[in-house]
């Protein structure tokens, strides 16, 4: 099988494709960092370029079995949003609809979801309603529901087989912080908690998520489907950050933003930049959703094709910290 992942050298390509090696592919890996790592491995071909550039997306994915779609960004103006994760999408879907690729794996986003809608004890599953305002939200998950809505198209006019997964939380070795999700380092002086301490923490480890991706893309029940991927064992934002202060030793004190008291002045805020510049950044929308309890359903995933997360939330914090 050759089997080609954008995105190859980012924090969920390189074990994926460590893992598609492991299995006997060969693999194709797209990524705009240049990399050594596979400069040894006969099995893997690392091609350094923009995927959403000229023929770029054919090139790589003419004579492919199947593709893993990874390729995004994490910052920038909203035209590299546009320019890298709408229209690397663009550019794959295209490629693939061109080459007949059998099988194609789109990595999306839990932040698809209207999260202006979220209440304490809703459950958020791949039923729940989607962004209906997608201008009104970050840069990312505005630029990740638009790419999740062109594969859909594709999708649904039969033009390219794929399957949608909505991972949580990534986290594992090498990631950037270990409170993503709950808290942000301020100059490393102390923790900004971002959501209310009961909120529950929609995290996958890093290898769960790997085998997720592989039984999707074998198994034929996937194609059409859309999942989410979460670690059923979902700990509260105090317990994780409870566990990392005890793992690593680390002393920082913990600030938490009053969420649910600053709601009406986001209210307000919104009102006035609608009014006096016409722009609504829907910063209560965020509120919302920083201050409400969901709970983020797995249970499609495991129903059609078997596929459930195993390691414990602890195992994963301590590989992190160690």
């Amino acid at each position: 099988m050759l089997s080609v992942v954008t995105g190859g050298t980012g924090f969920v390509g390189v074990p994926l494709v460590r893992a598609l090696v492991a299995r006997g592919d060969r693999v194709r890996v797209i990524g705009r960092r240049a990399s050594m790592r596979w400069r040894n491995e006969p099995k893997v071909e690392h091609i350094r370029a923009d995927i959403f550039e000229g023929d770029t997306a054919l090139t790589t994915i003419n004579g492919a079995d199947r593709v893993f779609h990874l390729a995004a960004t994490t910052e920038g103006c909203w035209d590299e949003y546009q320019r890298v994760t709408v229209g690397g999408a663009d550019r794959v879907l295209q490629a693939m609809a061109t080459c007949k690729t059998k099988r194609l794996i789109f990595v999306s986003s839990l932040s698809v979801y209207e999260q202006s809608r979220f209440r304490d004890g809703m459950v958020v599953d791949e039923y729940s309603p989607l962004q209906n305002n997608s201008s009104r939200r970050s840069k990312y998950a505005r630029a990740k529901c638009l790419a999740e809505e062109l594969a859909q198209e594709y999708g649904r006019a039969g033009k390219v087989p794929v399957t949608i997964v909505r991972p949580g939380v990534v986290f594992g070795p090498g990631m950037k912080s270990p409170l993503t999700g709950v808290a942000i380092s301020v100059k490393n002086v102390f923790w900004l908690m971002t959501g209310h301490p009961a909120q529950l923490l929609p995290a996958i480890y890093i290898d769960d998520l790997v085998t997720a991706l592989l039984l999707a893309a074998t198994c034929p029940e996937a194609i059409g489907k859309t999942f989410n991927l979460v670690n059923p064992e979902m700990p509260t934002h105090r317990e994780v950050l409870e566990l990392y202060r005890r793992m690593s030793g680390d002393k920082r004190i913990a600030v938490r933003l009053p969420s649910k008291a600053a709601l009406p002045m986001l209210r307000l805020f919104d009102w006035s930049t609608q009014t006096i510049f016409g722009q609504n950044w829907q910063t209560s929308a965020i509120g919302t959703k920083l201050a409400s309890k969901v709970v983020y359903s797995s249970s499609l995933v495991e129903r059609e094709i078997g596929f459930v997360a195993k390691t414990p939330f602890s195992v994963g914090m301590a590989n992190v910290v160690a």
